[in-house]
């Protein structure tokens, strides 16, 4: 049996999950952002309204809703059987400055306020995982400011707030944002300290060849119990069903059947045809059944099947950023509304 994740504005919904850290079930599942503190100023970018401009861990983001809304969902949750996992931004701390001189951090609503907390400022070498792992994502705009996950205090204070989070509200799994821009080491013992299923985002483009191999290592390690699956997503699902004309499933059948070997458990790896870093997937598959055999295989193959959200509505437009991140209700779709219960 596989798992379904239903991906709402912020929400995600996943039926029938499984881990190996502390659990192994068929349930389902609600996903959501963690709701913590972000930026709150107007940027080039414009808003933080995707939640993921993260700056105070130990504080939650008022326009998600406080203490008392999360503990009254997970109840919500678990009361209709349900299980609750949240997303987790935990590598860098957003900021509109470079500056990380203790005169230049203390005015900021920050978790870490010492200099030695972040990596030097460099950019990054995709080329180079040391890199990836070290260096600054974000822009001139909106520098991500990358924790010392080296540093012990930063290990503890993220071990303390995740253990507190997961028990305090009744958290049982995460979804870890942009595993691959921090060290294995630090998974390994953030998960532990969670106790719960972990599944990572380790986002690379179609220009890796190496790169199932490089996501199989995350699960050899025990560093993550699972990843979402871009190997998948690159080397096989855009070529089957992603593009004009006749769809390719023999090469797409030989890139599964490559790469699933590598992962010591594929059952377990998320298995998606687009998502808010993607473009929306009927958004460059016009043909209604080539999108009919991609929810087969999306459902069939091995993996935890997830769908984003929008796709049960056949949103067609969304290929590129921001576009493909717009609110249910602001794409006409499916009668939603702020305002009523529909």
């Amino acid at each position: 049996m596989a798992f379904n994740l239903f991906v709402l504005p912020g929400i995600v919904v996943v039926l029938g999950a499984r881990s190996s850290r502390s659990w192994i079930t068929f349930r389902e599942w609600e996903w959501m952002l963690s709701g913590f503190q972000n930026l709150e100023v107007v940027t080039h970018w414009g808003e933080a309204y995707h939640g993921y401009w993260v700056t105070d861990v130990n504080k939650f983001n008022p326009r998600f809703g406080n203490a008392a809304d999360l503990k009254a969902l997970s109840k919500a949750v678990h009361d209709r059987g349900m299980l609750l996992m949240v997303d987790i931004v935990v590598n860098f701390a957003a900021s509109l400055s470079t500056e990380t001189s203790a005169a230049a951090l203390a005015p900021q609503n920050l978790t870490f306020k010492k200099p030695e907390h972040y990596h030097p400022l460099c950019l990054i070498d995709y080329n180079w995982q040391d890199s990836v792992e070290r260096c600054w994502m974000g822009d001139g705009y909106v520098p991500l400011m990358d924790y010392n996950t080296e540093n012990a205090e930063v290990q503890n204070t993220l071990n303390t707030m995740i253990k507190n989070l997961v028990t305090t509200y009744g958290i049982d799994g995460l979804r870890i944002d942009a595993a691959k821009h921090v060290p294995k080491p630090f998974w390994t013992n953030f998960c532990a300290a969670a106790g719960v299923f972990c599944i990572g985002e380790a986002y690379q483009s179609d220009v890796a060849p190496l790169f199932p191999s490089f996501l199989a290592d995350y699960q050899k390690s025990k560093s993550l119990d699972s990843l979402l699956n871009y190997a998948a997503f690159f080397n096989g699902v855009k070529n089957a069903f992603q593009v004009p004309g006749r769809a390719n499933m023999k090469d797409m059948a030989a890139a599964m059947t490559q790469y699933t070997a590598q992962f010591p458990d594929p059952g377990v790896l998320g298995n998606f045809l687009s998502n808010h870093d993607v473009s929306r997937f009927r958004s460059v598959t016009a043909s209604d059944s080539v999108a009919y055999n991609a929810l087969v295989w999306q459902h069939l193959f091995d993996g935890l099947p997830i769908t984003y959200y929008g796709e049960e509505q056949e949103i067609k437009s969304g290929s590129s950023d921001p576009d493909q991140r717009q609110a249910l209700w602001a794409t006409g779709m499916g009668n939603y509304s702020t305002t009523t219960k529909t």
